[in-house]
Formats: structure tokens, sequence, C-alpha cells
């Protein structure tokens, strides 16, 4: 997503989240930071498939299916105060993300 676009976003009126959440579709939250920012990782539970942008900066892509079922957020991207969150989900949503405090890479599979 562009730039211009993301920033549009900021400006546009956001309705409550309903129980059940229409899709596909931009959700957006905030995460309010008490004190100086540390690396941190988002989980997105009962999510499908997305994107998640943090201040306007695209996070990366996400997708139910693993293997990794985190992203990694640098503290840099993070500053004291509220944080603007900004998911695009195609396929399913829930209500909430989580943001956790270690990575979880999915489930290792030997391979012979």
């Amino acid at each position: 997503m562009k730039p211009r676009f993301m920033e549009r976003l900021k400006y546009s009126r956001w309705k409550e989240v309903p129980d059940k959440p229409t899709v596909p579709g931009f959700f957006r939250g905030m995460l309010f930071v008490d004190g100086y920012p540390g690396d941190t990782f988002v989980k997105l539970p009962g999510w499908s498939k997305g994107v998640v942008f943090i201040n306007g900066q695209n996070l990366g892509r996400y997708w139910s299916i693993g293997p990794q079922q985190t992203l990694y957020l640098p503290a840099p991207w993070l500053h004291t105060g509220i944080n603007e969150v900004i998911v695009f989900e195609e396929q399913e949503a829930e209500k909430t993300i989580h943001f956790v405090n270690a990575p979880d890479l999915g489930m290792a599979v030997d391979v012979e």
C-alpha cells in the first residue's frame, strides 16, 4: 500500500468493530507504550491472512497457515505513548491482537 493511501487512512472515519467483523477490511487499534519501547512480537490469533502496519509503516504480511505465528516489531518503530496499529485482513478477522515478548516460529518438522 502506498504511503499516501496509509496517510489518508489516518483521517478516515473509523467504525466500532462488530462482534463478527466484515472482511476484507481495514481495522485500526492503538498500542500504548509506557516508558521506553522495547522489541516485541505481534501475534494475531483468530486472524487469517493480511498485512500489519505500525505507525504508518508496513510491518509485514501474516498468514495463519504459518509456520511463523508472530511478526517481529523492532523497538525503533514504536514511541512512548500511543502507537497506531492498522491491520488489513482478507479472510477472517478477530477483535484483538496480541503483543508478546517472544517469537512463535511454528512447529519444527524433521525432513528426511
